[in-house]
């Protein structure tokens, strides 16, 4: 088990799209055993445009933050995917560079005892048509340095 801290937080994963998906995908997230609902998730949509979604642990109906940014996954090379949240700001980066931020102040529910699920949805559905490597999840808040860095070194190691 992984418990995140709930005032700073940091994720991030090298994925690799290498098929089609008619759908919104997940590439990794956290669910609450008890209600059946994502805390968050990372993911992209049927145009393969990065999304990050957090809902409190009121499950579907609460209020939800939703990160959706300017860019999409290419196909056939790795890219990086990170998000970093400080205690006032959740922010998703893509290959190093700030793709999306909003406003957030209320500390997040990532306990220890909910799931982690990485390349699809809870019910096994929505598979990630790709490969997925070297997720990381840290109990502080990155910086836009961090994830640049660790981008450039990556692209060293092959990624």
């Amino acid at each position: 088990t992984c418990s995140l801290g709930n005032t700073a937080a940091s994720i991030s994963v090298w994925v690799y799209l290498s098929g089609n998906s008619g759908a919104s995908t997940q590439i990794f997230g956290k669910y609450i055993e008890s209600s059946n609902a994502s805390v968050f998730r990372v993911g992209f949509n049927a145009s393969f445009v990065p999304t990050y979604r957090y809902r409190a642990e009121g499950g579907p109906t609460a209020a939800e933050v939703v990160l959706d940014a300017a860019f999409t996954i290419p196909k056939f090379q790795w890219t990086l995917l990170s998000l970093s949240y400080d205690g006032s700001n959740i922010k998703l980066y893509f290959n190093g560079i700030l793709a999306s931020t909003t406003a957030y102040s209320s500390d997040l529910d990532w306990a220890a005892s909910d799931s982690w699920i990485l390349g699809n949805l809870l019910t096994g559905s929505d598979l990630f048509p790709g490969f997925i490597e070297d997720v990381r999840a840290d109990n502080v808040a990155r910086s836009q340095s961090y994830y640049i860095d660790m981008y450039k070194r990556g692209l060293f190691l092959g990624m």
